[in-house]
């Protein structure tokens, strides 16, 4: 978490903005005024997954715009390389998420996303 080393400017409020927005469209995706049409929040998840999982897509690449304008800043292009790894490795199994109807394999990952977001938060660097 690179929060306390970020340079403000323009362009950072602007990719915290976007990140604030889709955390928000996540909340509103997973808690929907009305589950009655589809049954249950199972149905309505399986229904949406498209939309939750291109979301994260969208949060992961916002996190990755602000950290490698810092690492940029600051020349540690291994990072920047760790990061693109990372980021290239989250999309594909989102995308994998996407495509593949197996709903244990879907709420795994859920759950690891979930789990890598709190270490991002909870272990300092």
């Amino acid at each position: 978490m690179l929060s306390g080393h970020k340079q403000l400017d323009v362009y950072t409020y602007i990719i915290d903005l976007l990140y604030v927005f889709g955390l928000f469209f996540v909340c509103v995706t997973i808690t929907p005024d009305e589950v009655n049409e589809y049954g249950d929040y199972e149905r309505y998840f399986i229904s949406r997954k498209a939309w939750f999982f291109s979301l994260f897509i969208f949060l992961n690449f916002l996190e990755y715009i602000s950290e490698a304008r810092f690492y940029l800043a600051s020349e540690d292009y291994a990072e920047i390389k760790t990061e693109t790894i990372s980021l290239i490795i989250e999309t594909i199994g989102i995308i994998a998420a996407i495509k593949i109807n197996n709903r244990k394999f879907q709420f795994f990952l859920i759950w690891l996303i979930i789990a890598g977001t709190l270490s991002d938060i909870l272990i300092p660097d």
